[in-house]
């Protein structure tokens, strides 16, 4: 059983609109869809410089992610640490920005590599520049395959949460079209922080619904 782990915040994002549950926000996306773009719309955390070389996937996550923890009250302040852990998955990994960086050496004829596609060769990349920014460092890790589903990772983060590994965990499913973040902590069900427990999210997640439906039920107990 998940009652004694709640959920405290919930960020997502698409091609065209993106928000956060307990702060009730749906808007939508400026024009070209720019992570630092989106982030400054809604008045969340400083954006980082180095945004602007995200890939799809990494925009979507890091994006995701900063909705859900501004819904969850964190606040951001730069040279302090958290334990706060990410738990990632998708589909594919990072498979289209692995064939765009060997399409670069073939029709560039590079013989160096080129750093801002390299970094997002591996999947982790996009936790592990959100953790650096946030000063999160609890576990971290990334899942994926094709039976690998983001309720596997909220039953994980449960998991660890319970065992005393952390204080919190962050669990992020993002692709190219689409980012879907949720915080977890042990804050108690009747907490005013808390938007619901983790097992009501997983009912719901597990009936693999559309994602615009499945953010729909989810924003029930607060809409």
């Amino acid at each position: 059983m998940n009652d004694n782990i709640t959920i405290t915040g919930i960020g997502w994002l698409d091609e065209t609109e993106y928000g956060s549950v307990k702060r009730q926000l749906h808007a939508v996306c400026p024009k070209g869809n720019c992570p630092g773009t989106v982030l400054a719309a809604c008045n969340t955390y400083p954006v980082p410089k180095w945004i602007g070389r995200f890939d799809a996937v990494s925009r979507h996550a890091y994006c995701a992610i900063a909705l859900a923890l501004q819904d969850s009250g964190f606040t951001h302040n730069p040279g302090r640490f958290v334990d706060i852990g990410i738990l990632g998955t998708n589909n594919d990994g990072a498979l289209i920005t692995n064939k765009a960086y060997f399409r670069d050496y073939v029709e560039c004829g590079r013989t160096l590599s080129r750093g801002n596609l390299f970094i997002y060769t591996l999947p982790t990349s996009p936790l592990a520049e959100t953790a650096i920014h946030f000063g999160l460092r609890g576990p971290m890790f990334y899942m994926s395959g094709p039976t690998v589903r983001i309720t596997e990772l909220i039953q994980t983060a449960t998991g660890i949460i319970k065992r005393s590994e952390t204080d919190g965990m962050i669990v992020v499913k993002a692709d190219h079209t689409e980012g879907l973040a949720f915080i977890l902590s042990s804050t108690p069900g009747n907490d005013q922080n808390s938007i619901c427990s983790s097992q009501y999210v997983l009912d719901i997640l597990s009936t693999e619904k559309p994602f615009r439906e499945m953010i729909s039920l989810i924003s029930a107990p607060i809409g």
